[in-house]
């Protein structure tokens, strides 16, 4: 019987050693991962080949993947450094850290053999594959056995770290004569499939043939398509060619790109060493495998990173892409130290936000106590004072918006401590509103008193129009207010909410000045500057004036070119000096908002009703005039002619 035979008894040992790797659970070989500048004496010049595989998404913070060095005689170096290897990305020297320990392995050990192949090569065969997966790691590992002794398809392989399983598919592939319809690349096309499923970083096809591979192409399954589905899955490919698998062509096309793919021709199928030593040299990219990291390129695109060895010609060079991803607040900052919890404010302050990763900034949002604040230069301040917070709590929080993505915010918490003076201060300022209101109610009483029914303007009287800017209407679009009207006193900010430069100005002065919000619709409004500019009037002599942007105090802030003010349909200088302006002056916010300016004072006509005495008025009376008789006569005369006339 065949389970007599002395072939049998070596399939035996065979298992045993499986069991032995199954049971035992080798720890794969560990290396001490030194930060060393320049080569370790133990591996310097002996690096022959490398090979690397980014594993890492797009949208990582940090880039990480597979990394392989084999010296001349296609082994794995162990005792690698950082410092062993030329590293570069996008032509620029950087950083590489080697993760210790190697990426966790999905093995598929596939036996395409046909008829010929006698129970002693499929012996020698089964032993070599037992010794050459001693390395891995029954924790972390897995391995599927196929083989065309099995009608099953090999998609449907079942991966296993169990003795028994393993035990079981092995002694198939022993003392089953394999089926010849079995052998397809269909076949080998499946385990690809099942491999690819497996969510391990490494995946190795370990293929042993005896029969040439393009005779058995299908339309279904052709050597490019099968090549390029593990490229782009990264599984590794090895090939055991066996004689009777053909010569160098097939194979090799079969393995080509594929991470560490290689194939080794055994001429004695039934010489263990040898096929042991080509086992050994197909598993050594898988076993031998480090993973590494470096930070992930501030650009997003796509990138390229080359890693070589001193005295190998050909670097191995990897292209991937790089995406936007949120950036985290790693603290928040004030005068260098951090900021904690429940920290006393007793003066103004600045605070930043420190982001965890060193990436191109967008904007910082800020958020006290509910109220946003969108700070979108450098240094990303936000100017904390206890004069507008006010006593007690007061919750802060940051988020940081880089490449159009917003990220976590981190929230903290600042006390303003109690202070009689600050107190004072803040009823004297509001009670001196209270009083200011008080004051001009009275005045507004006076003059509604004295601008009576009888106290309206008398013949030649000026009747004053208050002036203003009234919305150009531009193409129908809707823009809000349609009226802005001049301050009696001091200067009035406009734009599309001009307290979002409260922070880049920094000035009190800037911030306590009266603002005017204009709105619209979107395409009106698309390039309206926060803030433009400011409009006042003189008491004086009733001038008003105009001056795009902020001179200062504090950060100086440019007017956009599309504020203008126009004088006569010609562009005037209204930035570095006051502009004082005229009736029909044209002043343009943003491209779809435009406001004219209108003073007019107008003289009163006289009218019938105004040539009406006042009856309160008084008469202006002539002194009486006493006629004697000889007038008397000569005024009877004048009388009787005109008459008679």
């Amino acid at each position: 019987m065949l389970a007599q035979s002395p072939r049998i008894r070596r399939g035996a040992g065979a298992l045993a050693g499986l069991a032995v790797f199954a049971a035992v659970a080798l720890a794969p070989i560990q290396v001490a991962f030194g930060q060393a500048a320049g080569p370790t004496s133990q591996s310097l010049g002996r690096v022959a080949r490398v090979t690397i595989r980014i594993t890492s998404a797009p949208t990582a913070p940090t880039v990480a993947g597979v990394l392989v060095a084999l010296d001349a005689g296609g082994q794995a170096i162990t005792d690698l450094a950082p410092g062993d290897l030329q590293k570069t990305l996008d032509g620029r020297t950087v950083d590489l850290t080697l993760v210790p320990g190697r990426p966790p392995i999905a093995l598929t050990a596939a036996f395409l053999l046909d008829s010929s192949a006698s129970p002693q090569v499929r012996d020698a065969l089964s032993n070599a594959l037992v010794e050459g997966v001693q390395g891995l790691d029954v924790h972390r590992d897995a391995v599927a056995i196929v083989s065309t002794a099995s009608p099953e398809p090999w998609d449907a392989a079942s991966f296993s770290a169990s003795a028994d399983d393993l035990r079981t598919a092995l002694n198939q592939v022993i003392q089953t004569e394999p089926i010849d319809s079995m052998v397809s690349l269909e076949q080998v096309s499946g385990a690809l499939r099942s491999l690819a499923a497996q969510q391990r970083e490494a995946r190795v096809l370990l293929l042993f043939t005896n029969r040439p591979l393009a005779s058995a192409a299908t339309a279904a399954a052709s050597l490019g398509t099968i090549r390029t589905f593990a490229v782009d899955n990264g599984i590794q490919i090895g090939i055991v060619a066996l004689a009777g698998a053909g010569g160098q062509g097939v194979a090799e096309g079969l393995v080509e790109a594929t991470p560490g793919g290689r194939v080794e021709y055994v001429l004695n199928a039934t010489n263990l060493p040898d096929i042991r030593q080509r086992v050994s040299l197909l598993l050594a990219p898988a076993l031998g495998a480090r993973q590494f990291e470096l930070p992930a390129p501030p650009d997003a695109g796509t990138h390229v990173l080359s890693v070589g060895a001193p005295g190998v010609a050909l670097q191995a060079t990897q292209k991937f892409a790089a995406a936007g991803h949120p950036v985290q607040v790693d603290s928040l900052v004030i005068g260098g130290d951090t900021l904690t919890a429940g920290s006393e404010i007793k003066t103004a302050v600045w605070v930043q936000a420190r982001p965890a990763e060193a990436v191109p900034i967008d904007s910082v949002e800020w958020s006290v106590d509910g109220r946003v604040i969108e700070v979108t230069s450098e240094p990303w301040a936000l100017l904390l004072d206890p004069e507008q917070l006010g006593d007690g709590r007061h919750d802060l929080s940051a988020r940081i918006v880089s490449q159009g993505r917003a990220g976590p915010a981190l929230s903290s918490t600042v006390y303003v401590p109690a202070d009689f003076q600050r107190t004072v201060r803040n009823v004297v300022r509001a009670w001196g509103l209270i009083g200011l209101l008080l004051i001009a109610n009275v005045v507004v009483g006076v003059l509604l008193l004295r601008m009576g029914p009888g106290s309206g303007p008398r013949l030649g009287g000026v009747t004053e129009f208050p002036p203003s800017l009234r919305l150009n209407q531009l193409g129908g679009r809707y823009v809000a207010p349609e009226v802005l009207t001049f301050p009696a006193r001091g200067k009035l900010r406009i734009g599309y909410h001009p307290p979002y430069m409260d922070n880049q100005v920094g000035s009190r002065e800037f911030a306590r000045l009266p603002f005017q919000d204009v709105r619209g619709d979107e395409d009106a409004v698309k390039d309206l500057s926060r803030h433009v500019g400011c409009l006042w009037r003189e008491p004086a002599t009733n001038d008003c004036f105009v001056q795009l942007g902020w001179p200062g105090p504090g950060e100086p802030l440019a007017p956009k070119p599309q504020s203008q003010v126009f004088h006569l349909g010609r562009p005037q200088d209204a930035t570095s000096v006051p502009f004082r302006l005229a009736h029909h002056d044209v002043l343009r916010l943003a491209s779809g908002v435009e406001y004219v300016f209108y003073q007019v004072g107008l003289r009163d006509k006289a009218t019938p009703e105004s040539k009406k005495l006042n009856p309160l008025d008084g008469r202006g009376a002539a002194p009486p005039t006493l006629l004697t008789d000889e007038r008397r006569r000569h005024a009877s005369a004048q009388e009787t002619t005109a008459e008679d006339s």
